[in-house]
């Protein structure tokens, strides 16, 4: 089993929701991978060098490399595949519609209806979720910070990711856009984010 890919990002692109990113090794070889919204954001432009920690699902007619850009996200994705009815397909939309964190926060106190925001979650489902994974969260380690753990509306998801790709644009990396916009409060607008990114950004 492959533990992680270290080699230099040629692709990355949204397909039908999915994010695709292929690495290319030292020997030359180049593995595609799926991804989250979240490690996409955290990739850097393509030419640049990427570590993505990895998960491989074999099937019949198909293997799948699974990437992601820390190891909580990767073990996060395993519970949640471990969990009935729930595939890797469906463990990857969660995880890009919320954080690590805010899985941690959703499991262990029962906050099924944020979990139902991700796109083809039930109510079923997310309590499913939500009981058999209560015993097992605790063991994602963790550099979560305090305001991961409070929900997020799709609305302040949002904005977040206007002001991201407003950064893109402007000739930023997504993983500093993105470091430069999160750590900041929930209640700003896209303007306040940008602007304040801004200064951030200059100032390292």
């Amino acid at each position: 089993m492959i533990y992680s890919l270290n080699g230099v990002l040629i692709y990355l692109e949204q397909i039908d929701n999915i994010y695709h990113a292929a690495i290319e090794c030292d020997s030359g070889i180049a593995f595609e991978l799926k991804i989250t919204a979240a490690t996409a954001a955290m990739c850097p432009k393509v030419g640049e060098k990427v570590k993505l920690y990895t998960h491989f699902v074999s099937r019949e007619n198909a293997i799948d490399i699974f990437g992601f850009y820390d190891q909580d996200e990767r073990k996060s994705f395993r519970m949640l595949t471990s969990v009935s009815g729930v595939g890797p397909s469906f463990a990857l939309s969660i995880l890009s519609c919320i954080s690590t964190g805010q899985l941690v926060a959703c499991v262990a106190s029962g906050d099924s209806k944020t979990l139902t925001q991700c796109k083809g979650i039930g109510s079923k489902t997310a309590k499913r979720i939500i009981l058999e994974l209560k015993d097992k969260i605790g063991s994602i380690s963790t550099n979560i910070t305090a305001s991961e753990l409070m929900p997020v509306s799709n609305e302040i998801l949002s904005n977040f990711e206007e002001a991201i790709s407003a950064l893109v644009v402007l000739g930023y990396s997504k993983s500093d856009a993105t470091k430069a916009v999160m750590g900041q409060s929930k209640d700003r607008s896209v303007e306040q984010l940008i602007k304040d990114a801004l200064k951030i950004l200059a100032a390292n």
